[in-house]
């Protein structure tokens, strides 16, 4: 299975691994996980921000990024798209399809609204757990 994560998500599953994003992302273990550059880029600006620094050492934190990072599958986009209504939501729409993902894990309602996008599901982590 392909996954993409959006990094609200790795930021919860972080922040909590006993989230519903947390679960998820243990449960996405053996499935292939899906990055791009652009999505990369994201979630690193996301997860160094200082306001984090009082949850979570940022050392741990460049530790997640590096482990998820190393077992993520690195899509080059291709084809481009602009199809959501928050245009920065994008680029998991492009990593989606230039990845033949199966699913996109989110809890983004600009991108929840999409669901089904070219046939790719967009669901929450909840949903993620009680579907796969």
């Amino acid at each position: 299975m392909r996954l993409i994560f959006d990094c609200n998500v790795l930021v919860r599953a972080l922040l909590d691994d006993s989230s519903f994003s947390g679960q998820a992302l243990e449960k996405a273990e053996s499935s292939t996980l899906l990055i791009s550059i652009p999505v990369l880029a994201e979630t690193i600006e996301v997860i160094t921000r200082p306001k984090f620094d009082r949850y979570i050492s940022i050392g741990v934190r460049k530790l997640f990024l590096e482990e998820y990072e190393l077992r993520s599958l690195k899509i080059e986009i291709i084809k481009q798209i602009k199809a959501c209504r928050d245009p920065n939501d994008d680029k998991y729409l492009e990593l989606a399809l230039n990845g033949n993902a199966d699913y996109i894990i989110t809890n983004d309602p600009d991108l929840l609204i999409l669901h089904p996008f070219e046939k790719i599901p967009i669901i929450t982590p909840k949903e993620f757990l009680e579907q796969v």
